[in-house]
């Protein structure tokens, strides 16, 4: 979908339902297309970076790895890093959208032939990155906001599972400041810290969930994460990530 307006597919296949939506097909289109217009525009000078969805083998070509590329470019030929392993390995060549490509961007389905990598060497979950961009961390800071209406609270030692990109990470909830706990309504600062590795750049969204198992009754649409790279330190911290949101139904 160009960020200018909603395509002519999208604009098809929402014909089939959006008559009986009050207000009609029009209104739905409208706000569809403003809501484009919104969206910031991917960011093709940052340093390349995509979360590794399926690993596979190709008889003949070797190891192939699929992802969404969220920042950047790749090319053929060039070097990229798994990480949290940080191992290296050369594009023997790339797939958009499933056609041989000179390169994928931002916002591109990419299929990668990887060149010095076996297939047990990396795994969903893992990232392709620049070299050197990005280093693993256990640790992520945080800027909290939980919303109004929430009936579940933040508080301290909490355990979580965090879904970054196409990985699950545990993590403890550590609340920075005086605070015993977030309730609804409130923002504060909080620091997960994760039981493995992981590596992310700014602007990835995560979403901790609940570790704790729930009742049949019970959902819950736990923190809508963003990572965010302070242009100036506050304290000891390099990392926020700001949750959106944090609801219980």
């Amino acid at each position: 979908m160009a960020v200018g307006g909603v395509g002519r597919t999208a604009r098809r296949s929402c014909s089939s339902w959006a008559t009986s939506v009050p207000g009609g097909l029009e209104e739905l289109l409208g706000g569809l297309d403003d809501r484009a217009r919104q969206a910031a525009e991917r960011d093709l000078r940052a340093p390349f970076f995509a979360a590794i969805d399926r690993v596979f083998v190709i008889k003949g070509f070797g190891t192939v790895v699929t992802g969404t590329v969220s920042r950047g470019r790749l090319r053929a030929g060039d070097e990229v890093e798994i990480l949290p392993a940080g191992r290296r390995c050369r594009v023997r060549s790339v797939q958009v959208h499933g056609a041989e490509a000179p390169v994928a961007m931002a916002g591109h389905r990419a299929a990668l032939n990887l060149h010095g990598i076996t297939a047990e060497e990396v795994e969903r979950g893992d990232v392709l990155a620049e070299p050197g961009s990005l280093h693993p961390t256990s640790m992520l800071d945080v800027a909290v906001r939980v919303i109004g209406h929430s009936r579940v609270s933040l508080e301290y030692w909490d355990r979580v599972r965090v879904h970054l990109g196409t990985s699950e990470v545990i993590a403890r909830v550590v609340l920075l400041g005086d605070a015993e706990a977030l309730r609804p309504g409130e923002s504060g600062f909080v620091q997960l810290r994760l039981e493995s590795p992981t590596a992310a750049p700014a602007g990835t969204h995560c979403v901790p969930v609940s570790y704790t198992h729930l009742r049949a009754h019970e959902t819950v649409l736990d923190l809508v994460c963003r990572l965010l790279l302070e242009k100036k330190k506050t304290h000891h911290y390099s990392r926020v990530i700001t949750l959106y949101s944090c609801m219980c139904n």
